[in-house]
């Protein structure tokens, strides 16, 4: 009666890349176009990023990861789309300013808007764009800084009585100025997006202490052609960024319970090269962060961990995600998509 087979969810994709980068990146100009820089570029809205690493890299950039530049600030308002065409917030954040912007629904059910780089992106469910004669599309993508997008100009009239009287409903957004990261949005002079009564938040990290961790060998010397390894190697980050009792020293969970195991590399001649137990410590933040928020926190930490390994997991709002280990100059990278694309 029910054919419940058809409607399996697809399978799971990951890509794995391996590359080196040089020992020093220039952090105001790195390599865009190289991993793991165009991975950090590619995902725009970043909702928790966790970072591992050993305790005593913790301790020498603890301090660091606290100061001004490794703080973002963010705000949850509640405003239309109309609200974004006006003439305030249009031409002081969005032509003349820098800022990303998040709206709340569900993909592929809700409608769903975002703004990134002046362009504001309306993803519609079928109802709408059905009944709207200006909107036929069921994705939309407006540059809102070209030059024929100010008022008076005829096209940017339709765009404005379509928000004005299809898509204007409020909803709650997820709003972060990028020229201003250092201060939140009560500041002496008051930006258009005051008036809507912002509630502002901060990026702010939580720390968590794992003692005696097993840590696995992150460049085998046999080199990545093990695909398994490569998989155990992600699984390992995933449970490491929980705080599992499975990854520590004294773990004794029954067999029947958990099988799981450490993975363990092989050198050159076959021979088991065991896991050394080491104490890490994990720094979450989970908020909305931009991919340059992401990118600044890897070069810091990066830049004084040396020959150390440090491993940073981000995932979206979509369930899309990466991690990134870095050891030395080698960098490991493990990409997913959003689970409905």
């Amino acid at each position: 009666m029910f054919d419940f087979a058809k409607k399996a969810a697809p399978p799971t994709k990951c890509a794995f890349t391996h590359c080196s980068l040089p020992s020093f990146v220039d952090q105001n100009q790195p390599p865009s176009k190289r991993k793991p820089f165009s991975i950090f570029a590619s995902q725009h809205f970043n909702q928790t990023i966790h970072l591992t690493l050993p305790e005593e890299l913790y301790m020498l950039i603890e301090q660091r990861l606290r100061d001004d530049e490794n703080v973002q600030h963010y705000s949850l308002v509640y405003i239309s789309l109309g609200d974004i065409v006006d003439s305030d917030f249009l031409n002081k954040h969005v032509k003349n300013g820098n800022v990303m912007m998040l709206s709340e629904g569900r993909p592929t059910v809700d409608n769903c808007f975002s703004l990134r780089d002046g362009v504001l992106r309306l993803e519609l469910d079928q109802p709408t764009y059905e009944r709207d004669e200006i909107l036929i599309m069921a994705v939309i993508e407006l540059n809102l800084r070209l030059p024929s997008m100010r008022h008076g100009k005829k096209g940017f009239g339709r765009i404005e009585w379509a928000f004005k009287n299809v898509l204007n409903h409020s909803l709650s957004w997820l709003f972060c100025d990028l020229d201003e990261p250092a201060r939140p949005l009560e500041g002496i002079t008051e930006p258009p997006i005051t008036k809507y009564h912002p509630i502002s938040k901060t990026l702010e990290p939580k720390v968590q202490y794992i003692k005696d961790a097993r840590v696995p060998v992150f460049i085998p010397p046999q080199g990545f052609d093990d695909h398994e390894y490569v998989a155990e190697l992600l699984e390992w980050v995933g449970l490491a960024k929980l705080a599992s009792p499975r990854i520590r020293e004294d773990d004794s969970i029954d067999a029947y319970l958990s099988r799981y195991a450490v993975p363990i590399a092989r050198d050159m001649k076959g021979n088991e090269m065991e896991p050394v137990t080491r104490n890490l410590v994990n720094v979450t933040w989970c908020g909305f962060a931009s991919p340059l928020f992401v990118e600044k926190l890897f070069m810091n930490v990066r830049r004084v961990a040396g020959e150390e390994w440090l491993a940073l997991s981000v995932s979206g709002f979509q369930d899309e995600g990466y991690s990134v280990v870095n050891s030395g100059q080698d960098v490991l990278a493990w990409e997913w998509p959003a689970a409905n694309r």
